[in-house]
């Protein structure tokens, strides 16, 4: 086999491998999260959410449009969630369908 072949199988598999390991990373929403006015952005930056009823929610860190969670399931399942919201000082609402950005991502 040449050099070549051989450097081009080693990047397909990497690229391979990466595109595998990134898909296993994330994690679809919980049943009964991702639902619109569940989260907002205060216009000073503060994140605050909710948790539905058969959940626990635990804040590992926030800050300036950002706030991230430990959510765990009455069944004891664990997920990481993270919001983050920019453009709150825009407007004086807080929903957060008027964000320039707004990300809700589960792993």
């Amino acid at each position: 086999m040449s050099n070549l072949r051989k450097t081009v199988t080693a990047m397909s598999s990497a690229g391979s491998l990466a595109l595998i390991l990134s898909g296993t990373a994330m994690a679809a929403p919980p049943t009964g999260f991702n639902t619109l006015g569940q989260w907002n952005v205060d216009t000073s930056g503060v994140v605050s959410a909710t948790c539905p009823a058969t959940f626990t929610c635990v804040t590992v860190a926030n800050g300036n449009g950002f706030l991230q969670q430990e959510v765990t399931s009455g069944s004891g399942t664990r997920y990481v969630r993270t919001l983050i919201g920019e453009g709150f000082a825009s407007t004086a609402t807080t929903d957060i369908t008027r964000l320039t950005f707004a990300s809700e991502d589960y792993v």
